[in-house]
């Protein structure tokens, strides 16, 4: 079994074996490390990003809410208030705006 650490002094130096014994052997796994499933490759990270639905972050995400502060983010919210968050901030984001 691979053990993958994202906060581990040897990853931080050099993440790019463990990039690529992720992407050869583990597509999605479990990482203890950071207490969620990790997907490796990038056509798999997209299908994710693109199906709202079937991995939605209405039952928890990485990113925990401040309560009483900021609210929802892009990163706790699924559409329709994802994309009404998102145009608020689109153009600052823009390749000619940074």
């Amino acid at each position: 079994m691979f053990r993958f650490d994202p906060y581990s002094p040897a990853f931080d130096a050099d993440p790019f074996p463990a990039y690529k014994t992720l992407r050869d052997e583990y597509p999605c796994f479990w990482s203890e490390a950071a207490g969620m499933w990790v997907y490796s490759r990038h056509a798999d990270i997209l299908t994710a990003l693109n199906d709202w639905e079937t991995y939605s972050s209405a039952k928890g995400n990485l990113v925990d809410e401040l309560p009483g502060r900021a609210g929802a983010t892009l990163g706790t919210t699924d559409p329709p208030r994802h994309d009404r968050l998102r145009a608020l901030i689109q153009k600052a984001l823009t390749m000619k705006a940074l």
